[in-house]
């Protein structure tokens, strides 16, 4: 990894780890009831932020070919974010959410839509070769969404109040260094009215890869809802703090894999199998090295760590922290071998597969989470991960053997 790659890693880090030490402080500022209701919050707003986010942006940094201008690629972001306000708004009127429970998943939301437009701005600065300037905004966004959350929630005590600082903070970060950095290499080449046209051109050939990052999360979604409502918002606290140290191996998959995307697509289409051969197994073999010293600390350190941070009250729920890396392991594998589809433009595939793991999930949590409470949700992530990671693997294998056999084309 360069320079620039520690940097993003780095930043991406700080971007995350705010919302982790917000989940802690929550828990011993008031208590779990309240972590539930930030942990549905943020679950949600992230489904959401997915579609918007529409899993465009490794498609963006691998359009190698330049198909389309940086100012397509941001109006179809914008595009994004009016089309998932629209479903969040369908989902909470169908949702029978409370008043705090629906604040808070609109506060995040607003959070989550700042990070959506900067995402495709990071987009656009990484293919300028400024990838310094994104570990640098993330790592912005990062400190302010901290400080603007504390400064709010401490003295108040107000968890919605908290989140709504946060949320203003996102969009500050987003219009007075990201788009101030970014809109210099943004212009409209063709007209308004051809690229909105090439915009939602772009919108039809993403959509699958947008199935892929919305199916995504929404599987992590399904076993949290249902945990919250057949048991209650301080389960799903529980579950979510065990959970929550996870974060960094998700984080670490996702910081390893963005910089390989466009020279994944180089190789395959320049069928240089060999090569992208041994490139594949580089970020993967990271993945699984980093699961497996985070299973010997848990061996280890795991209880003591969770009573440390969040109280021992958490210590009979110790145990869960085993499962929770299991999963972040199968979601990590997962995440790693869509991008690597995507990348190759074998988004059908991904779309079927991606699907296939909700309808797992949906059909095997209710009896799981009834049955196993906290450990359901766990089993149910799991197996539904565990079944498609194997399908996604097959094919993928499957890729590499037909290689040189193919004529590629983007």
């Amino acid at each position: 990894m360069n320079k620039q790659n520690i940097f993003f890693l780095f930043g991406s880090f700080l971007a995350l780890f705010p919302q982790w030490l917000i989940s802690i402080i929550i828990v011993h500022v008031t208590g779990y009831t309240d972590a539930g209701v930030f942990s549905l919050a943020m679950t949600v707003s992230n489904t959401i932020y997915m579609f918007m986010n529409y899993g465009m942006r490794n498609y963006q940094v691998s359009d190698i070919s330049k198909k389309h201008s940086h100012f397509e690629y941001v109006l179809s972001r914008f595009i994004t974010v009016g089309i998932g306000l629209t479903i969040l708004f369908i989902y909470l009127a169908l949702g029978n959410y409370g008043s705090i429970q629906t604040a808070a998943i609109l506060f995040f939301t607003i959070y989550r839509i700042g990070e959506a437009i900067s995402d495709v701005l990071w987009g656009v600065m990484q293919n300028e070769g400024f990838l310094n300037k994104v570990s640098l905004s993330l790592t912005l966004r990062g400190a302010f969404s901290l400080v603007a959350f504390l400064l709010i929630y401490l003295p108040l005590g107000s968890l919605n109040g908290g989140l709504f600082a946060m949320s203003m903070s996102s969009i500050i970060i987003m219009i007075f260094f990201d788009l101030r950095f970014a809109k210099q290499f943004i212009s409209i080449k063709i007209g308004i009215n051809a690229s909105i046209s090439k915009a939602f051109s772009l919108l039809k050939k993403a959509f699958v890869t947008m199935q892929f990052s919305f199916f995504s999360s929404a599987l992590l979604l399904i076993p949290r809802i249902i945990l919250e409502k057949k048991h209650s918002e301080a389960a799903l606290g529980y579950f979510s703090s065990v959970f929550a140290p996870t974060v960094i191996i998700s984080t670490f998959t996702f910081c390893i894999i963005v910089p390989y995307m466009g020279k994944y697509a180089e190789l395959f289409f320049a069928n240089q199998k060999s090569n992208l051969l041994k490139m594949f197994f580089i970020p993967l073999l990271l993945i699984i090295t980093s699961v497996i010293c985070a299973l010997i600390c848990s061996h280890f350190l795991g209880e003591w760590a969770l009573a440390l941070v969040f109280g021992d009250e958490i210590r009979p729920y110790a145990p869960l922290l085993n499962h929770a890396i299991i999963s972040a392991l199968l979601s990590s594998i997962l995440c790693y071998l869509g991008n690597f589809m995507i990348a190759i433009r074998r988004t059908t595939p991904l779309s079927i597969f991606s699907i296939l793991s909700c309808i797992i999930c949906v059909l095997i949590s209710p009896t799981l989470i009834t049955r196993y409470s906290l450990y359901g949700a766990a089993y149910t992530l799991i197996i539904s991960q565990g079944l498609i990671a194997i399908a996604e693997g097959i094919y993928v294998a499957l890729v590499f053997i037909r290689m040189k056999s193919e004529n590629h084309s983007i």
